[in-house]
Parts: structure tokens; sequence; C-alpha cells
């Protein structure tokens, strides 16, 4: 069989001129097209809605939505709006509570976690560090709404004072204006007097206690990680004590199986019960005696956060959505009953999250087009490339048992294989990542890893069937039983990766890694001295060409599919 090979096609196209304007062009744009896709997520995160509710000591509910408290009365009629800015509350973290005579406790700075901090409680791993701080500027406050005055809450005689970098939640006793924190991250349980003087603590027993609420004088808390709505001491030499734990896990449930918060619901308790991923939650329905009774039905996507009881309505806040569901005490949707104000910003809000949205789903697949396009065009270029140059095979019986084949190097082939499935042990840890559903955004690089951890092992095993051997002056390679080719001379071309004859390739630098260094020296360099040398470019593209165009498809395919993975959960 006769395969021509032009010895200049590819220094035709690998070495033409390239024009600086238009390298800086394709390089801006693509810089500029994943600058706009993390822009756009960015700004998404930003965006804000309704999150965290609480009521004052008169019965009024406030809403935070996005940098904003609204003030309601218990007939959900709209009393007075806050800006947060005016207290310096720039990043809300974490809650907010109301004392008897109506002053604010609120965090007040901005919020920027290291990436130490985030990837800590991605690990969910739990903050050794005290929450205080020496800044004047942040930390946890005491403010007079109308007047917009505020002082620090807690401050100790070296001049530190309490502030939380990530969630905690307050419970306020209007009796005696006593201040109850659960310290989410640190897994621990605060008491301070109504001045900020420390009064009891609890360390141990709870994991990721989240909401906190005074009932029959016993604090009733959200053990999430415990999966139970504990009932939990208040007094000082016993504090933090469980008393009694009320499991809220459902086997009917599934994965919302992690308490966030509840309410009680006339005779009954609503639970947000949030997924692995502290997301898309379900509003669970126990007796008074935390019994199971149902699951309420909420829109498709719904992500549920805080939940509070009006006279006639219950108020769920969903964060993603940028919505405030309205349901009857008996777990029923309502049309939208909100006051007119609330519902022109959460449309507003929710307008520009739909902007952003498709602004980032349009740049993603600009992105991919253009990628895709680019490497297609290219494979098309140097496939239509001319060839002149020959390049004659031999016909050989394979299994000619006089062929002299390169001895394997058992021992490194052995440690080489034991090096590439050590990281095939990491994929039980990522289905169990999975299993608890990592965080919004994190699906796609996680994905990503796990294919990059299969791939490993099975491009070892491609390697490994390929075979080097000769047979009166004829350099033989075998890269599977039934494609192999045989040549001499310079009808062999081989490059510092490869060696190529006819249609049949093997990578020849990693192959010496499997074989005998000694047999390639006495039997295969000699049969190299008179064959056709090229560079590496020029390899790649004569391999190009002879690749079929099913897998090239294919490998295009792939590429487009992994990477819709890995970009697929930035705008949901």
């Amino acid at each position: 069989m006769i395969y021509t090979v032009k010895d200049s096609d590819v220094d035709s196209i690998m070495n033409q001129n390239v024009k600086p304007l238009h390298a800086v062009l394709i390089v801006f744009s693509a810089l500029a097209m994943i600058s706009l896709i993390f822009f756009t997520r960015s700004e998404m995160l930003q965006l804000g809605g309704p999150d965290q509710m609480q009521f004052d000591a008169q019965g009024n509910l406030y809403i935070h939505i996005s940098g904003d408290l609204y003030k309601l009365d218990p007939e959900m009629k709209l009393l007075a709006r806050f800006n947060l800015s005016q207290f310096d509350v720039y990043d809300l973290v974490g809650d907010f509570a109301f004392f008897s005579n109506g002053d604010l406790l609120i965090r007040r700075g901005e919020y920027k976690p290291k990436f130490a901090e985030s990837l800590r409680r991605f690990m969910r791993q739990a903050d050794a560090n005290p929450p205080l701080n020496h800044s004047q500027t942040t930390g946890l406050v005491r403010c007079k709404l109308e007047s917009s005055k505020c002082k620090l809450f807690s401050t100790d005689e070296e001049n530190s004072h309490l502030d939380f970098h990530s969630a905690f939640h307050i419970a306020m006793d209007w009796s005696t204006d006593t201040v109850y924190i659960s310290d989410t991250d640190r897994h621990t349980l605060r008491k301070y007097s109504s001045d900020g003087t420390p009064l009891a603590i609890k360390e141990h027993g709870v994991r990721y206690p989240n909401q906190i609420t005074l009932h029959k004088n016993k604090l009733l808390l959200a053990d999430t990680n415990h999966h139970a709505i504990q009932e939990v001491e208040t007094v000082n030499e016993t504090f933090g004590s469980i008393l009694v734990s009320h499991k809220v896990n459902h086997e009917s449930l599934k994965q919302a199986r992690w308490p966030f918060a509840f309410a009680q619901v006339g005779n009954q308790w609503w639970v947000n019960n949030m997924q692995g991923n502290m997301q898309n939650g379900s509003i669970v329905v126990f007796s008074d005696t935390w019994d199971f009774v149902k699951a309420l039905s909420l829109p498709e996507k719904a992500d549920p956060i805080d939940i509070a009881v009006l006279e006639q309505q219950v108020l769920i806040s969903d964060l993603a959505n940028i919505r405030i569901h309205v349901l009857n005490h008996a777990g029923e949707v309502l049309p939208n009953q909100l006051p007119q104000t609330i519902a022109n910003k959460l449309s507003a809000l929710q307008g520009k999250q739909a902007n952003l949205r498709m602004m980032g789903y349009a740049t993603v697949t600009l992105f991919v087009i253009m990628l895709m396009g680019g490497i297609g065009l290219a494979v098309l270029k140097v496939r239509r490339t001319p060839e002149e140059f020959a390049s004659h095979t031999e016909s050989i019986d394979i299994d000619n048992p006089e062929i002299q084949w390169v001895r394997r190097n058992k021992k490194q082939t052995q440690l080489l294989w034991l090096t590439a499935l050590i990281p095939v042990i990491l994929l039980p840890f990522i289905g169990i990542v999975f299993y608890n559903k990592p965080p919004a955004g994190m699906q796609g690089p996680i994905i990503l890893i796990a294919v990059v951890l299969v791939a490993l092992p099975v491009i070892f095993y491609y390697h490994l069937r390929a075979a080097i051997g000769t047979l009166d002056g004829l350099l033989i390679i075998k890269k599977t039983p039934r494609n192999y080719a045989a040549a001499s001379g310079k009808n062999i071309i081989y490059s510092d990766h490869y060696i190529l004859i006819g249609n049949t390739s093997i990578a020849f630098r990693q192959q010496q890694i499997f074989f005998r260094l000694d047999d390639i020296v006495n039997q295969v360099m000699p049969l190299l001295q008179d064959a056709t040398y090229i560079k590496h470019e020029q390899m790649l593209s004569l391999l190009l060409k002879r690749m079929r165009p099913a897998p090239l498809a294919l490998l295009l395919i792939g590429a487009a599919v992994l990477m819709a993975l890995v970009f697929r959960n930035v705008y949901q």
C-alpha cells in the first residue's frame, strides 16, 4: 500500500504568518467572554432577594430584601422601609433581631470571606477562631431605627467585640432582652444579656445549629446536621443541654433532611428541610407531637429560606427565585397578596436576574461555538492539505513467531499501573459529594475532576496495548491486534513523541517508559537512523489527517458536552 505525506505540508500551515492583530483579537475575545461569564455570575449573587424575616415585640414583621428592611403589620400592611446602608450594613451576614424597645441587633460591615474560609465551609469543617473583632467599624451592633445611631453590642476588657463572619441566628427574650445566638460554623450556642455581657456558652452537642426561637421558656433549635429540632435548656448553669430531640428526616423526604428554619402554624410545626447543598428545601409539616404529616407543594424549583407566620397567612422567603410565597395556614399557596411596594421591588430584581441569566447563557453559548468552531476550522484546514511524500508499508504476518518484540519493563509497568489507579480511589468520595448535593456551581467542576480521574487509567491501558517489534530489518508497530504496520528506511516517519508507519502510529516517548531500555537501544534505534524525522507539530498534523471523521466528531462533541457540564450550574 502507498501512503503519501508532503514534507512541507505542515510547515506551510504551522509556519504561515500570523497577523498580530488577529491574535490579539482572538485572545481578547476569549478573555472578554470568560470575564463576562464570571461577571454575570457575580452580579446575580449580588442581586440578593428576600431571605431573613423577624418579628419585633409588637408583632410587626420585618423582611430583608436586598439591603432593605420592610416593616409589615400582622395584617401584612406595609408600615415602613429602612435601608441598611444607614446603619453601615452593606452585606447582611447572618440574622437580625429586635429588642423589646425596638432597637435593631445586626452585624455591621462588609462580607469578604477569604479562600480558606470558603474552602472550610465547603468541606464542612468547624471554625476554630473566636467570634471577636478589634475593628470599630464592623461587628454586632445595637441600632436605633429612627436615628440610625449604633453602638457595639458586646465589648470585653481587651476592647474586642462580638463579630460573626459567617452564618448565625438570633432569638430574643423580650421579657429580659436576653439574646440567644446559634453560632452555626462553630457548632456553638451563646447567651448574652441585653448589654452584651456573656452569660453562658455551649460548645458541644449540636452540629451546624441554625434557626432558634423561644417556646415555653425553652429554646427550640434547628440542629441541621443532626437532622433534628432540639428542645434546649436556657438556664445558665445547664445552658444548651438538650432536653428533647425531634427527628425531622422522615424517610419520604429523600434528600430534604437538613432542617434550617421552622415556625409554629396553629397546632402544627412547619420545618424547612433543605437538601445537602443547603438549597431547594421542602416545607415539611409535623404535628404538635412532631409526627410527620405531609410535605407542602410549593412552585417548581422553589428555594425556601425563612418562614414567618401572620394572622391569616404564612410567608416563605425564596432567595434563589426572588419570591415570597404566600400560603394560608392549611398550606395552600395563595395569589400574590404582598404590598405593592414589595411586589414592585421583587419584580424589578427578577427582571435584572432574568437579564443577567440570559446574558450568561448567551455568553457561554457564544464561547462554546467560537471554541468548537475554531477547532473545527483548524481541523478541516489541516485535513484538506494535499499530500505528496510517499510512504511504503510491508505486508507481514503479525503472528509470525520470528518477530522479535521489545520486552516490557514489568516493574515499571506495575508501578505506573498503581499510580494510574490511585486517583480512582477518589471516585467514591466524589459519589458521596454528589449524594449530599454539592453547592450550586460546583457540580460542573466536580464532574470534570471525575472525568479526569477515569481517563487516567483508560489512557494508560491505551498505551499499554501498543507493541514494538522487528523482523528482517523491518520496524513493526502494533497499536491493537488489528491495527499494525511495518516498514523500513525513510518509510518510517518519527518525531520526538510518535512513530508513524502508514496509517498506524504509537506514542514513542511514552512507550519508552513501558519497555526495556536495552531493547529500545539495540533493536529500535538502529532502524530509526535511516528513517524520516519530522518536527512534533508536523507529526500532530499528520496524525490529525489520519484520524477518522467519527472519532474526530466524537472528540469535538465530547469537548462541547464537557464544557456545558462545567458551566451548566453557573446560572441556575
